[in-house]
């Protein structure tokens, strides 16, 4: 505000979102998976082809907490260490384009 950082409020009470793990940060990802299927039509006497659109996502939260320089909190500045993991099965079938 007016240049300075400020703490993220919570709720009606205004309180001050601060200190470790007073936030969730969320990772989500989204993508078209396209499916191509074929069959065949005895009314045709020949094979259709058709593909099939749906939407795979993946998500995981991790905990964020307030940056600190020593032991003293830094107003607005928020952070959060994670590992993405490819052999957790859900991202590894993400990762390959399958549907969940």
């Amino acid at each position: 505000m007016n240049g300075t950082y400020q703490n993220f409020i919570s709720g009606s009470a205004f309180t001050d979102v601060n200190g470790t793990n007073c936030m969730k940060l969320w990772l989500v990802s989204s993508k078209s998976v396209v499916t191509q299927t074929s069959s065949w039509s005895a009314i045709h006497s020949a094979t259709i082809t058709y593909n099939t659109t749906s939407l795979s996502y993946y998500s995981e939260s991790f905990n964020a907490s307030q940056y600190k320089i020593g032991i003293n909190a830094q107003a607005g500045m928020y952070y959060s260490t994670f590992t993405l993991t490819s052999s957790v099965p859900a991202l590894q079938t993400y990762l390959n384009g399958a549907l969940s």
